[in-house]
């Protein structure tokens, strides 16, 4: 598994309204990958310092499958003629922001421990 892209959009609280999301991926798609497209909520809250704290389990994301398709060669081709970005490899972490990374790499040991149980 490897993430392309990721985009965060912030609400709050007192948004009542409708809203809708429109975000574009900037990366080549690998020819024959399979793509999925997830939206999961993560809730925030600000401190006295303006600095975003989460308000939820940090081992429970409500999370959804919005979308997956296969990556056909005429997809793949599309992307490098249209100059989109190439895909960072999932070994190297440092092209990723820090927090996310983190986060990567602790779903992966949980998946390790999971693993190495059964």
């Amino acid at each position: 598994m490897q993430i392309i892209d990721r985009a965060g959009f912030d609400f709050s609280a007192e948004e009542r309204a409708s809203r809708e999301i429109s975000w574009t991926c900037s990366k080549q798609l690998p020819k024959n990958f399979i793509i999925l497209i997830v939206l999961s909520l993560r809730y925030f809250s600000l401190n006295w310092l303006q600095q975003r704290l989460q308000t939820t389990n940090k081992d429970f994301y409500p999370t959804i499958v919005l979308d997956a398709f296969h990556v056909t060669d005429e997809m793949a081709t599309r992307g490098v003629e249209d100059g989109l970005e190439p895909v960072v490899k999932s070994d190297d972490w440092a092209a990723l922001e820090k927090a996310p990374a983190k986060v990567i790499k602790r779903d992966i040991e949980k998946l390790k421990k999971k693993a190495a149980k059964r």
